[in-house]
């Protein structure tokens, strides 16, 4: 059965959802996780939260695998970490320079 389990932990609410198979299951498996348990409530299986809970961890599933190999791209080609980070220094370096340049004008 579908929980959710309501708590604490420092500096932050959170909310667990656990699949147990008691209430008092899913609150031991909180406080496991390092949570101040507040509240466990059941999901039943006609809810409406039920859906809205499956839909939302299934986005967050296939965004977490559909990470692509090579996710940089400059003019249409494969760019390295490395070759991103030179280009993002020199347009930083274009950038201070022209700032540069528009407060001290040298005309």
């Amino acid at each position: 059965m579908l929980f959710i389990v309501k708590g604490k932990t420092a500096d932050r609410d959170r909310l667990l959802r656990i699949h147990a198979e008691t209430e008092k299951e899913a609150e031991q498996t909180g406080w496991k996780r390092g949570l101040f348990v507040t509240e466990v409530t059941p999901v039943l299986e006609n809810s409406p939260e039920l859906t809205w809970i499956d839909r939302v961890g299934e986005l967050a599933w296939r965004a977490w695998r559909a990470t692509p190999k090579n996710a940089l791209k400059a003019f249409g080609r494969s760019v390295s970490t490395g070759q991103a980070a030179t280009l993002v220094a020199l347009g930083l370096g274009t950038w201070m320079l022209d700032f540069h340049l528009l407060i001290h004008p040298t005309f």
